[in-house]
């Protein structure tokens, strides 16, 4: 089955969800049911498949003994050469907040101060009266250091917890795996008995090492980035079992082109103890995207606490001033700067890009920046594009936060990126031209906050025009939530 765009995909699999009825409970093995894990992960096997498995970025090719370095080494490094900034889980206690977080996570450098989080970090910074604990999770990814909050990293007890799960406990009952292969065959996708294996082994590992570590710290609250990953489930599940409150925190796009965030509607009670407790969005319409695309989620489990991230930013923080300085002095030309944000699997992205470069005035330039884990394939798009010479630029448009980026545009153009939610912020209105953002963005697009190109002169017209416009940044003070008011 071929599907043209990833809301396709979500309402392929909410149907069949759907069509399972009670057979979705052939999925439950020790008191868990894997259907969510097996619905997302092949959801994104589909969508990879829609695209002919064909990236133009270049993906790392995964070694099985490198996979483990790659969990031993950066837990080491920080132990050892960032030691100051090791959080000491024996010596803490009267948790508030626990938030697990990834390496990719720091993404802004400070000269005099290290690597920022944009989520646990801005969690800190907007509330400085409570005592939040940050688990640092570092995967497949060099470790950035120094830190500029202290972290616990933990990939060595998750690989540790891994290895003393034994595979061979997993007998999975014959109504599951038929289940399983009926699933795929309905899709066109092969069955991997040692994969679907080694998943919930790495599902039972995740839980068993948080499960510990909550146990310890006894937070009030539990945050989780991107709780639709296995191990994001697996910290779900273990915060729920202890009966903590966990909530995905917002990084991003929740429309109904999002396996996480669209198409639950078939759920049995055991399958709710993988999600979590709570959302924590950035806005009403997040909320209302969640509510509209899923019976099971409930405005009572939705938090309007916001972007803190963002907040930063509008009301003009101070130790924000070294990445506002840089980005005036490298975007400080007389031309008109154009921002491209990529996805991942960009590969029709990129084409488009090309041609409406090649078709762009000379006075324009664009800054093209690349998806945080499509880092490593800068190199090969540096190649692609350098016909173009200094009419584009790559490094510090990727490297930059993006909000600083923001400050210094005239327009933005994305396939289907979050960014251009958070440009709207900065005055931006932004040009899409993906199919993918032409469902997910369609309200946006509706009241032309957004506009959506059919084309490259078409994107070219819509530029022109929002250029023009000259829309203005404003500071804001945002609003905070009262976490303690209403969790504690």
């Amino acid at each position: 089955m071929k599907f043209k765009t990833r809301d396709d995909i979500t309402k392929f699999l909410s149907d069949y969800e759907i069509s399972l009825e009670d057979r979705i409970n052939n999925f439950n093995f020790s008191g868990v049911n894997f259907w969510p894990i097996i619905k997302i992960s092949n959801a994104y096997s589909l969508y990879q498949q829609s695209l002919n498995n064909n990236n133009d970025l270049e993906r790392e090719k995964q070694n099985p003994i490198k996979l483990r370095l790659d969990h031993y080494v950066p837990w080491l490094k920080l132990k050892l050469i960032d030691f100051k900034k090791n959080q000491n889980i024996n010596l803490t206690n009267d948790i508030d907040i626990c938030i697990i977080t990834r390496s990719i996570d720091r993404r802004l450098y400070l000269s005099d101060a290290g690597w920022f989080c944009i989520f646990s970090d801005s969690l800190r910074k907007t509330y400085p009266d409570l005592n939040i604990i940050n688990l640092e999770r570092v995967v497949k990814k060099s470790p950035k250091y120094p830190r500029y909050n202290p972290s616990v990293v933990i990939n060595g007890l998750e690989t540790i917890n891994g290895h003393l799960i034994k595979k061979d406990k997993f007998n999975l009952s014959k109504d599951f795996i038929n289940s399983y292969k009926i699933f795929l065959q309905s899709n066109n996708l092969n069955y991997d008995k040692s994969k679907l294996i080694n998943q919930i082994q790495y599902f039972f590992s995740i839980f068993n090492t948080y499960t510990s570590i909550f146990r310890k710290l006894s937070p009030k609250l539990v945050f989780v980035v991107n709780w639709y990953s296995t191990a994001g489930m697996a910290i779900c599940y273990a915060a729920k079992r202890l009966k903590i409150p966990c909530f995905d925190f917002q990084h991003g796009m929740q429309s109904k082109e999002h396996f996480g965030y669209s198409g639950w509607e078939n759920l049995p009670i055991n399958a709710y103890s993988i999600f979590p407790s709570h959302f924590w969005v950035w806005s009403s319409k997040e909320r209302d995207n969640l509510i509209k695309n899923n019976s099971i989620f409930k405005d009572s489990n939705i938090v309007e606490g916001g972007n803190l991230w963002l907040n930063l930013w509008l009301k003009n923080s101070l130790f924000l001033e070294e990445p506002l300085t840089y980005a005036e002095k490298v975007f400080c030309q007389n031309k008109k700067y154009i921002l491209v944000t990529l996805q991942t699997n960009s590969n029709f992205e990129i084409k488009f890009i090309y041609d409406i470069i090649k078709n762009s005035p000379d006075n324009w330039s664009w800054l093209i920046r690349v998806h945080p884990s499509e880092t490593k394939g800068i190199g090969q798009l540096k190649n692609i594009f350098k016909c173009f010479g200094e009419k584009i630029e790559i490094d510090h448009s990727t490297k930059l936060p993006l909000y600083a980026i923001f400050k210094r545009i005239d327009s933005h153009i994305t396939g289907f990126s979050t960014c251009a939610i958070e440009a709207l912020n900065f005055g931006i209105k932004s040009v899409i031209f993906h199919p993918n953002g032409k469902k997910a963005f369609e309200n946006y697009i509706e009241e032309k906050s957004f506009y959506y190109a059919e084309d490259v002169q078409n994107a070219l017209s819509i530029l022109k025009y929002l250029i023009k416009l000259n829309l203005q940044f404003k500071s804001k003070t945002p609003e905070i939530y009262p976490i303690k008011r209403n969790f504690f």
